[in-house]
């Protein structure tokens, strides 16, 4: 009989060391759709900056009622990624309630989200949505998808996403008004957008000073984070957390495997 693996050796810290971090990718945007059935319409500009569909508003919802159920996640702060697709998402989550007219917005104590028109294939119509009894919000250019070539992945400019949402900090981490960073003709380096990854772990550890914070994202950014940040013998073993496709308690994916939409998995980030 082989000998069982060594254990991994064990560490006793301070617990102002350690933060909880709901990691969460974006729910279905159109260009997941399209992208599904062929790769190239990833380069289409009718995705720009793209948007959730009905059905990714939906699998939001669900996300939510299950985060919901016994209070599992409580963050002290959202952080989210300024593209369109992570900032709905995030507002899905973890917003207040949908509002019939943005005229209700004193009795709830703040717009987070305008409403927005449905464009067929384009972008899914929603109610305004109220900052009443949510938490802070604040867009970091850091959680990006991974820069370049892509529409979906080009930033629309900071003015009109202010507009948009009056309820999301885009100032605590600022940025450019237009996206300085996407290129039409060059994609971000493997080693570059996983540099990125760490620099926005490092912000989380030592840049905000919430405990518990849930992070809206996407599949690369998400990836490059947990391989630059899991331990090598840890990075194929089953988180052992529950997930919202999950009935119970079970093991969960692989902590590097590739997220789905709207895919939460829960860590503990520690810093040194």
């Amino acid at each position: 009989m082989p000998s069982a693996a060594p254990l991994p050796p064990l560490a006793v810290l301070p617990t102002r060391r350690a933060k909880t971090l709901h990691l969460i990718r974006h729910a279905e945007g159109f260009h997941n759709v399209a992208g599904a059935l062929d790769r190239a319409s990833y380069k289409e500009e009718r995705f720009f900056d793209a948007h959730l569909t009905a059905r990714g508003w939906e699998q939001a919802r669900r996300a939510r009622l299950w985060m919901e159920d016994g209070r599992r996640v409580r963050p002290g702060v959202v952080l989210t990624s300024p593209l369109a697709r992570a900032l709905e998402t995030a507002v899905a989550l973890f917003g207040g309630r949908d509002l019939a007219r943005e005229e209700d917005l004193e009795a709830e104590g703040g717009l987070l989200m305008r409403a927005q028109d449905a464009e067929p294939g384009v972008r899914g119509g929603h109610r305004a949505v109220s900052a009443r009894g949510a938490p802070p919000f604040a867009a970091v250019e850091l959680a990006r998808e991974r820069f370049g070539v892509h529409p979906c992945d080009r930033r629309r400019p900071l003015s009109g996403k202010r507009r948009q949402y009056p309820g999301v900090d885009f100032d605590a981490h600022p940025s450019t008004d237009h996206d300085a960073l996407w290129q039409p003709d060059a994609r971000e380096s493997e080693a570059e957008i996983r540099a990125r990854a760490m620099a926005l772990l490092q912000l989380v550890a030592s840049g905000r000073v919430e405990e518990e914070l849930a992070l809206v994202s996407h599949a690369s950014l998400l990836r490059h984070l947990l391989a630059a940040a899991v331990p090598a013998h840890l990075a194929s073993a089953p988180s052992r957390l529950k997930t919202v496709r999950d009935t119970e308690d079970a093991d969960g994916p692989g902590l590097v495997e590739p997220f789905e939409n709207a895919e939460l998995r829960t860590v503990v980030l520690v810093s040194p």
